[in-house]
């Protein structure tokens, strides 16, 4: 497991699949590079899964396409629940180029499981990272608003 929390999100990878939860704005340039060297690191890209949840935010245009330079020709399947519109733009154009990426509702949380053909331990480690990592960005964001 590698975690990686940012100002406005947090990562965690596993083995064979990552989590990411956005908060409402894009990660800095600094930890974006640190999310690209860790899916530099997976052995199979193609086998490789990602759920994400974002309440708006979404890595810019240039970090978008520094995230396609570096996954090359092997695309992991990515899953995306959001209600934001911005979100889904974003996703689109990502969608561009990583043929296999859906977005789902914010709730459709086992729709997006689903997709990702996570099952069994997986499944249930997907689900709990989600919840933790919300947890964890929400409670950022109210450090944050206190300051």
């Amino acid at each position: 497991m590698r975690a990686i929390v940012g100002q406005s999100f947090a990562a965690q990878f596993e083995d064979r699949y990552a989590v990411f939860v956005h908060a409402d704005r894009p990660p800095t340039n600094a930890e974006w590079s640190r999310v690209v060297a860790e899916y530099q690191r997976v052995p199979d890209l193609r086998a490789f899964r990602v759920l994400v949840y974002t309440t708006g935010g979404a890595p810019t245009a240039a970090q978008r396409a520094e995230l396609v330079g570096a996954l090359g020709r092997a695309k992991p399947r990515i899953a995306i629940l959001t209600q934001s519109v911005i979100a889904r733009i974003a996703a689109k154009a990502v969608s561009l180029f990583v043929s296999e990426l859906r977005v789902f509702d914010a709730h459709q949380v086992d729709a997006a499981l689903d997709y990702l053909e996570l099952v069994g331990p997986e499944r249930a480690g997907a689900r709990t990272t989600l919840e933790s990592l919300r947890r964890d960005v929400a409670r950022s964001g109210e450090t944050r608003s206190l300051h």
